[in-house]
């Protein structure tokens, strides 16, 4: 009889500024996702980013997870990685920190706050799903000289 041996774990990069909530680091190990380094952001240059992102498969890196990356940089690491997205929701966009907080309080394992720029409101933001995402590319000719 065959024993059976727990799932793998995929080795992944975040790619946030943000510290992770608790719903999303639910949603991770449920999948048995386990984050082996976290950064601000990645390489905008494409040759830069096809080296950055060998070196990390070489490391046994096998997904991205993020909020949010550019479309274009989605493609190119999508040849290297499964990529995952925390899908968020915006609960309300409020005037001030207190009434910011008074929401998140209320669901503080899936709710935060953005800030913005001075004078504009601060976001709040619920984490509803972990999305796999891959991104296809269509081309459709509109016009010819």
């Amino acid at each position: 009889m065959a024993v059976q041996t727990q799932a793998q774990k995929i080795k992944a990069i975040l790619v946030s500024r943000h510290e992770l909530l608790e719903a999303q680091k639910l949603a991770l190990s449920k999948i048995n996702i386990e984050i082996i380094e976290q950064i601000a952001q990645i390489p905008n240059e494409p040759q830069e980013l096809q080296k950055w992102a060998s070196e990390k498969k070489a490391q046994g890196i096998t997904a991205i997870v993020t909020v949010a990356l550019p479309p274009h940089l989605l493609v190119q690491l999508q040849r290297f990685f499964n990529i995952f997205i925390f899908k968020m929701k915006q609960i309300a966009l409020v005037q001030n920190e207190e009434e910011a907080k008074k929401l998140v309080a209320e669901k503080p394992s899936h709710r935060t706050f953005l800030l913005g720029r001075q004078g504009e409101p601060i976001r709040v933001i619920e984490f509803e799903a972990l999305v796999k995402t891959q991104i296809e590319i269509k081309e459709e000719v509109v016009a010819t000289a």
